[in-house]
């Protein structure tokens, strides 16, 4: 009944803290098991040290298996002695040998590696137990022995990293959910020395991926969210150095074309703008190889994959804001006028044509090759006559302004060479 009115009114078990508490001595285990849940409840709000031993030795003589892993479940959040731990690991250790529990083995691996001493023989056997786990069959087991070591890598990364062998055979597993929580454990991994091999082993999981005949979108999804999040976490104070990165994100739109969410395409799509905005040494090789990947769109690949407006909307950004980085303006401004660009989205076709203007502005404003110049610009803006005859708003504001910006130029140029061009 206190356990009842506790749950709707949690306030009840510290006011009742002593009553539960005496209540882990009742010769009925039923009693116990009750009392020891709402002691649970209570880590934090009251001080566990008083009634400490009479746990452990509960836990000594106890059968109930869901009696032992509440009583394991506070074990893990308390403050144990060094006679505490040596009883804790004599038990733990009689348990491995005794019990078919799998839930009960779980839950002391995990009281193991959070508290006990990491030179004793419980930390062998628990890493044996854990590794059998790995490798067994039952595919729940696989999970959750991937759920304990993800759970413990805090505490115990050298444990982990042991048995990164073990982990990285189940990257491949049929089932999505130990894939993606084998992906999180090597995510946990990282660091400078590490990253760039941990990059490319979930690369080519995406690689794999693409060649089966049903492509996993989700798994794909979440694989490039984890590698954008490692790469760019502590301000990418892990990556020394940024072509590599820049590589990493268009092997990853190469390698998921086709299967790329809305959610990838945009975190794609903000990594090469945030690089762009914050590493200005980046820009002329990130320019030069968004340039290359407009280059080989078609018509095909846009619709086939409209997810990837945002992607597109801001490289043209990119390619338009830095254009003295590209090897070749001229080339770049016909390849943004291509038949593609009218299956993106609205947003995109309005940042195509705002690119399209700052090219104009830049050879203009370079006087060279006037001839071939004017003849790009006439093109241009008859391109403009398909956006201003469209439905869509945006672009017909950016065409309107287009040919104000050119009749003004027209009115202070004439007789100069941008007038002639114009």
């Amino acid at each position: 009944l206190l356990f009842c009115c506790a749950r709707k009114c949690p306030p009840l078990i510290i006011e009742h803290a002593q009553k539960i508490i005496s209540c882990i001595y009742d010769n009925d285990s039923s009693v116990q098991n009750v009392a020891v849940t709402l002691l649970l409840e209570l880590h934090g709000k009251i001080d566990f040290k008083p009634i400490i031993g009479d746990l452990i030795k509960l836990f000594q003589n106890c059968s109930d298996n869901w009696l032992m892993i509440k009583i394991l479940k506070i074990l893990s959040v308390v403050e144990l002695s060094h006679k505490h731990l040596k009883i804790i690991e004599q038990r733990i250790i009689a348990i491995y040998d005794g019990t078919t529990a799998y839930s009960v083995l779980f839950e002391c691996i995990r009281l193991a590696y959070m508290r006990c001493h990491k030179n004793s023989i419980l930390m062998e056997t628990s890493a044996k137990k854990l590794r059998k786990f790995l490798s067994h069959q039952d595919l729940n087991l696989q999970y959750m022995a991937l759920k304990t070591l993800r759970e413990v890598i805090n505490t115990n990364r050298d444990v982990v990293v042991s048995m990164k062998n073990d982990i990285s055979a189940l990257l491949r597993s049929s089932d999505i959910a130990i894939r993606y929580e084998s992906v999180r454990i090597f995510s946990l991994l990282v660091n400078k020395t590490n990253l760039k091999s941990i990059v490319s082993l979930m690369s080519n999981l995406i690689k794999h991926s693409s060649k089966t005949s049903q492509i996993d979108e989700e798994f794909v999804d979440k694989i490039i969210e984890q590698i954008i999040q490692i790469s760019s976490q502590d301000n990418y104070s892990y990556i020394s150095n940024f072509e590599w990165y820049v590589d990493v994100m268009l092997d990853l739109i190469v390698v998921s074309m086709g299967s790329i969410k809305n959610k990838s395409g945009s975190l794609i799509a903000s990594e090469f703008l945030c690089i762009s905005l914050r590493v200005p040494a980046i820009r002329p090789y990130l320019v030069i190889n968004l340039e290359k990947f407009l280059t080989k769109i078609n018509g095909t690949t846009a619709l086939s994959l409209p997810t990837y407006s945002t992607l597109l909307q801001n490289i043209v950004w990119i390619c338009g804001e830095y254009v003295e980085h590209n090897r070749d303006p001229y080339q770049l401004l016909v390849d943004l006028q291509r038949s593609w660009v009218f299956f993106l989205s609205t947003e995109a076709q309005s940042a195509i044509l705002h690119s399209i203007l700052k090219i104009i502005s830049f050879l203009l404003f370079l006087q060279k090759d006037m001839e071939r110049v004017a003849f790009l610009v006439r093109n241009s803006f008859n391109h403009f006559r398909h956006y201003a005859y469209g439905c869509a708003l945006q672009p017909q504001e950016r065409v309107d302004l287009s040919y104000n910006f050119k009749g003004m130029l027209l009115y202070v140029s004439v007789g100069n060479h941008t007038g002639r061009a114009l």
